[in-house]
């Protein structure tokens, strides 16, 4: 093996765009090349790599796969291991090729039928990506939402809040304290400028919706009972390194309903999955149509 990595790192060493893509399907296959000739691999597939008890690896089984930037030591350490990754897969597949009865192996009803599958599954997502529309307008937004209320009772606090964390030791804090409780687009502007140089994180986008949990988790406000905010509120907290600053912009209680831009991508996902099971089924209702109009099949009594 050392002696054909040393011969591999010259080609990649002509190839900067040598690499791997480690396919599992690769072991599968390679394990189908027990039966035949080693001869008339070597000319069909050229050097043998590795071999494990009669089954071949072939330098083309690996040249074959290349398709990223790499550089040239990643991709004599990816070969590698792939190889050995190989041979350990094909020691543990003869060792149960070998402690397994004929009727223990025979898979030939499960891999038909993961065939099948798997044929109709390509099918029908070839169908799906020319045929369904993925366009949801706001009309269609909003019917489903009021059509479908009930599911989107909330079952946690939501808010909408601009929020800051900065070091006590930045600058300007008075500006802050100023611009983070301001409506004015211009302070939020200022703010937004100050943040991305002197917050070690923050939010100034007013429209974007929070669960109060979420919040809790990057902000020191779990002591504030969620319902109990008030749209405009300003917070400010503190500990020994950094300033908090949160500005409340709305509050949705517990109960009441998930706001409409929030669970637009809920909806959207959701009209897209019904359009797309609506056209499966048919497509299938149309092609047993077309079976019976053809006599493509007989029930046998």
């Amino acid at each position: 093996m050392k002696k054909y990595l040393r011969s591999l790192s010259i080609i990649i060493n002509r190839n900067k765009y040598f690499t791997l893509f480690l396919l599992t399907i690769l072991i599968i296959a390679t394990g189908c090349d027990r039966g035949r000739n080693a001869s008339a691999g070597k000319k069909e597939k050229g050097k043998i790599v590795a071999e494990v008890k009669g089954t071949y690896l072939y330098e083309s089984d690996l040249i074959q796969l290349i398709n990223k930037p790499i550089s040239k030591e990643d991709s004599v350490q990816m070969v590698k291991d792939f190889i050995d990754q190989w041979i350990k897969e094909q020691l543990v597949f003869q060792k149960a090729m070998n402690n397994l009865s004929n009727e223990e192996k025979d898979k030939e009803k499960e891999l038909q039928e993961y065939y099948k599958n798997l044929i109709i599954y390509e099918y029908e997502n070839k169908l799906v990506r020319q045929k369904l529309d993925t366009t949801v307008s706001q009309e269609e937004i909003e019917q489903f939402y009021e059509n479908n209320r009930s599911q989107f009772v909330l079952k946690k606090c939501m808010l909408q809040a601009i929020f800051l964390k900065v070091s006590k030791l930045a600058p300007d804090l008075d500006k802050v304290r100023k611009w983070y409780q301001s409506n004015k687009s211009e302070d939020i502007d200022l703010l937004h400028q100050y943040c991305i140089g002197n917050a070690a994180l923050f939010n100034i986008d007013e429209t974007k919706w929070y669960y109060y949990d979420e919040l809790t988790s990057i902000m020191p406000i779990a002591n504030y009972d969620c319902e109990s905010l008030r749209k405009n509120q300003a917070i400010e907290l503190s500990d020994s390194l950094n300033y908090y600053f949160i500005s409340i912009h709305e509050v949705k209680p517990k109960g009441t309903f998930m706001p409409i831009d929030f669970a637009r991508d809920l909806i959207e996902n959701t009209i897209l999955h019904q359009r797309k099971t609506e056209l499966l089924k048919k497509t299938r209702e149309g092609i047993y149509e077309e079976g019976i109009r053809k006599k493509h099949f007989k029930i046998y009594e």
